[in-house]
């Protein structure tokens, strides 16, 4: 399920007091159809550590895409088309990981969505809505399908398409950040596209993280964080208007229609992997469902509508 989310913007919280102005190296990609950001704070010899945070997100863009073909790195897509196939470990990896969210998240995250996400999408850019047939037929298909992995060969029974766009940025991100503070480093700041962002210090210091509006140019909230992962699914960027109302593009595994719940929510943590499922999840939950869920994984949220907080966790105060 292709996600994209709303802008969370970064800027620096004018009330920190350190007199000190840290050394700040940026480094600009682009992968999994998006910008990632990189910046490093007082950081001797960034290149280093830049390229191989680079070569992560190019690792996982390669395999994880389900629009084309990886290449002599069998992707997504390539999976889709053979039905079996030998994969990389990091495809292997990410499969499996997709396989537990689904388990986690009671089925609200559902790697097997592929077929259907692209039917939505072709229905919505044409101004048009699935019939329930359609969608229950769709929905028959996902459920009559499976995945089976036996060391690196992994196995699609059914007809259902693979599609792991709901996790793959923030897998590739938390790997990221892995590899970063293994290395000692713990100044830095990554935007994956402004959706997933992974924020160690400001040499010492807090970031202030502004949360947009889903259909205005403005922020519902404004955040002071450090060494905290967050991430973000809204309506901002894709979603469609059909008979005047909008659709988003993230579906209800259950229903197999586009989530109605939410414009956006945002989710605060420590495993940016773990929130890019869970935010995919939680955007197909009614509120009380969404709420229970997260405080059982104790993450910190918020949630808006009609371009206001809709409902913010007890803990989101300690970022204020």
């Amino acid at each position: 399920m292709k996600k994209w989310m709303v802008v969370l913007m970064l800027f620096f919280c004018a009330a920190c007091q350190s007199t000190h102005e840290p050394v700040r190296k940026n480094y600009l990609y682009f992968a999994m159809n998006t910008e990632i950001i990189l910046s490093f704070y007082d950081v001797d010899n960034p290149d280093s550590y830049a390229k191989e945070v680079e070569a992560i997100y190019l690792t996982y863009d390669a395999v994880a895409s389900d629009y084309q073909t990886g290449g002599s790195t069998l992707s997504v897509y390539d999976l889709n088309q053979q039905r079996e196939a030998t994969v990389s470990d990091a495809l292997l990896e990410l499969i499996e990981f997709a396989q537990q969210m689904e388990i986690e998240t009671d089925g609200y995250f559902n790697p097997l969505m592929g077929r259907l996400t692209h039917r939505w999408k072709e229905a919505l850019e044409e101004k048009r809505l699935l019939s329930d047939e359609e969608v229950n037929r769709e929905l028959e298909i996902i459920k009559q399908s499976s995945i089976t992995i036996e060391g690196n060969t992994v196995s699609l029974t059914g007809d259902a398409n693979l599609d792991l766009g709901g996790i793959a940025k923030g897998f590739a991100t938390e790997k990221a950040k892995q590899y970063l503070e293994q290395q000692g480093i713990t100044s830095y700041l990554i935007s994956a596209g402004s959706s997933n962002i992974v924020l160690g210090n400001k040499a010492g210091n807090v970031f202030s993280v502004g949360l947009n509006k889903a259909f205005e140019n403005d922020y519902y909230k404004i955040l002071k964080l450090k060494e905290k992962d967050v991430v973000t699914s809204s309506m901002m960027y894709q979603s469609y208007e059909v008979d005047g109302i909008h659709y988003s593009h993230l579906l209800d595994p259950h229903t197999g229609k586009p989530a109605t719940y939410y414009e956006s929510i945002t989710l605060i943590g420590d495993d940016s992997a773990k929130l890019d499922a869970y935010s995919t999840a939680v955007f197909a939950m009614d509120l009380e469902t969404a709420k229970a869920f997260l405080s059982k994984h104790q993450i910190e949220w918020l949630a808006a509508q009609n371009n206001e907080i809709l409902y913010q966790s007890a803990g989101v105060s300690s970022y204020e």
